[in-house]
């Protein structure tokens, strides 16, 4: 099953960041609300253009595969599969020694 995940994004973006650029792309308040409650029935390409563009993301960021029980192996959409808890949970989940040493690697330090 294909999902449209919104939530994902702008957890990792920051929710008010988020809502803001998307708003100001000219996505309509309704529409994004329902985008959010995971209740939007379709989702037109030039809504998902204006996403993308506020999001700075692509629309493979925006969707996640949940393969069904007869789903082929190795199929290309294993890579929008979706794999546990997204960086944001697991950031919480660590301690502050932790997200520092994950710092100092980033910097290269």
């Amino acid at each position: 099953m294909l999902l449209f995940n919104l939530n994902r994004v702008v957890a990792i973006k920051g929710e008010k960041k988020s809502k803001a650029a998307i708003l100001e792309a000219g996505v309509p308040y309704q529409t994004y609300l329902r985008m959010m409650k995971n209740k939007a029935s379709f989702v037109t390409a030039d809504i998902l253009e204006r996403l993308c563009l506020a999001l700075k993301c692509t629309p493979n960021d925006l969707y996640q595969w949940i393969p069904s029980a007869n789903a082929p192996e190795n199929h290309p959409l294993e890579a929008m599969k979706y794999e546990g808890p997204d960086l944001h949970t697991k950031l919480a989940s660590m301690s502050v020694a932790e997200i520092d040493a994950l710092r100092k690697l980033m910097e290269g330090k």
